[in-house]
């Protein structure tokens, strides 16, 4: 998957997602949620770059897609 499309797919998971608000960290804006799977706190810039370990595979299910 390509970087762009990672990026666009995080955006609309958190957009999506009634747990990530919009908040300031690490001295920029950010979006701000909770996995659904593992309830860890995930952080996206608003560009869709992953601050913490947060990746489609992490939201997307493995039984329709995703991976570990």
């Amino acid at each position: 998957m390509s970087g762009a499309r990672t990026r666009r797919l995080l955006l609309w998971c958190a957009a999506t997602d009634r747990t990530f608000v919009r908040a300031s960290a690490q001295g920029r804006e950010v979006l701000v949620g909770k996995c659904i799977h593992c309830n860890r706190k995930q952080m996206i810039t608003l560009e869709g770059e992953a601050l913490t370990r947060a990746t489609i595979e992490h939201i997307v299910p493995r039984t329709h897609g995703g991976g570990d």
